[in-house]
């Protein structure tokens, strides 16, 4: 690794949770190829962060790995009977589109093209395209549910505990807001045990 790259990265790391922090940063210095506004990018930077384009209002947690290239060709050559390939290293494109959200510890492959309005579970590994309008969950990720289905669904069931969220830094929450939300908890499976 560069003295470069560690100082880059070490930047992202000093933004802590802060996302757009890091997007201004990685947009300012000219890492990626596109980063639009309003987004959020992970804490890792990518091996080759220019293959990848990030539409608006893309919300990736800071776990999130963009995996833009692979060293398959270099160990297969190694194996017994390898074949010589052309390139030691494979390097594919990312491309997400506007309003998508990338919840902790998804994995993005390379060749992959993310449609807009789209949510991936948490744990996903997206190894395909994903089209417009999907919820995706899995190894490998594919579609559980439609966005515009569950943006509305949300609505309805919307029972979330009132508390004001702020980037103060502190991961904190008071005691009253705890205590509702074990009630609410609570509640909800003294009912299912109820029926």
């Amino acid at each position: 690794m560069t003295f470069k790259r560690l100082w880059i990265q070490f930047r992202l790391l000093s933004f802590g949770g802060n996302g757009h922090k890091r997007a201004a940063y990685a947009k300012k210095k000219g890492l990626y190829a596109a980063i639009g506004e309003g987004s959020q990018i992970p804490t890792a930077l990518p091996l080759y962060p220019q293959l990848i384009k990030i539409g608006n209002n893309v919300n990736m947690h800071r776990s999130v790995q963009l995996v833009t290239h692979d060293y398959i060709n270099r160990f297969l050559m190694k194996t017994r009977g390898g074949i010589q390939y052309k390139h030691l290293e494979c390097l594919t494109p990312i491309e997400i589109m506007d309003d998508v959200y990338i919840c902790e510890n998804s994995i993005i492959l390379g060749n992959v093209h993310i449609g807009s309005n789209v949510i991936i579970s948490a744990g996903s590994v997206v190894t395909n395209d994903i089209p417009s309008n999907s919820i995706v969950a899995g190894v490998p990720a594919k579609v559980v549910g439609d966005f515009e289905r569950y943006k509305k669904a949300r609505v309805l069931m919307d029972k979330t505990i009132p508390y004001e969220f702020t980037r103060s830094g502190k991961e904190e929450i008071d005691q009253e807001t705890v205590a509702m939300a074990w009630e609410a908890f609570d509640k909800k499976r003294s009912n299912v045990r109820g029926s």
